[in-house]
């Protein structure tokens, strides 16, 4: 589904450029979760927004169901620019606080082609597949939970259909208890509609609820892959190691790389 290769971003500022992104390759298949962990600053939010085609990489190919987005130009980019949808940090911060939840779902909708008079059923149909009581479409950002805000922004990347979830950091800001809900959301919709998912974390007691396998990042390189229960209890690089070592329950029985 996904297939990223030698993907390199380097970002340009006035006095110096940074090599955020610097020869990676990795890919998701279908209904598969991939976790992509690392430091902040490591270059996994850069890898993200080149995944989605919000920046263009400075060399290194894209594709989404083997068409590579460089490729492709205008409204031919924006329609397959759908198949992966980003899912951001901040619940709040990603909605428009002005308008309300359904307007903001029935939006994407419309994006999607989905005629006006369909909407309102999509928009719920939408909402009930992420575990939230339709009414909340009146509601604005403001009004609901951080956990709620996060569904509605899942629920506005499915309306477009996509193939691939790209997840930055989707629960870094909520408590652990609403971390366990929206996770297990993703899984069922890995189950369920054979979504891909890749997701962006700093935590890999994450990961261990939720990923088939697992990309380590360290100063924008991937320095280990594996299947997310080999990575986790026999790491084989140190930064690797230091990321479990920072996960108090994988802390009290260290792994030896």
């Amino acid at each position: 589904m996904l297939s990223v290769d030698r993907l390199t971003v380097r970002h340009h500022g006035r006095d110096r450029s940074v090599l955020a992104v610097d020869d990676v390759s990795l890919e998701v298949g279908a209904g598969e979760i991939v976790g992509l962990v690392g430091e902040s600053g490591c270059g996994k939010s850069s890898l993200a927004r080149v995944v989605v085609g919000l920046d263009r990489p400075t060399s290194g190919t894209v594709r989404l169901d083997g068409t590579a987005l460089h490729e492709l130009r205008g409204r031919e980019r924006r329609d397959h620019r759908r198949q992966a949808q980003l899912v951001f940090q901040d619940p709040y911060g990603s909605l428009d606080p002005h308008r309300s939840v359904g307007a903001t779902i029935a939006e994407a909708l419309a994006v999607a082609g989905v005629p006006r008079p369909q909407r309102e059923a999509r928009v719920v149909e939408l909402l009930e597949r992420v575990h939230l009581d339709p009414v909340v479409r009146r509601r604005r950002p403001r009004e609901l939970s951080g956990g709620q805000c996060q569904r509605v922004a899942i629920a506005r990347a499915l309306a477009v259909g996509p193939r691939l979830l790209v997840c930055d950091e989707p629960v870094t800001a909520l408590d652990v208890s609403v971390q366990a809900r929206v996770l297990d959301l993703l899984v069922e919709l890995r189950d369920e509609l054979g979504t891909g998912c890749l997701f962006i974390t700093h935590d890999l007691s994450v990961l261990a609820r939720i990923a088939d396998r697992i990309a380590v990042m360290h100063a924008g390189r991937i320095v280990e892959s594996g299947l997310a229960e080999d990575v986790l209890t026999r790491p084989a690089d140190p930064a690797t190691v230091r990321l479990l070592e920072a996960v108090p329950r994988f802390h009290q029985h260290p792994q030896q790389p």
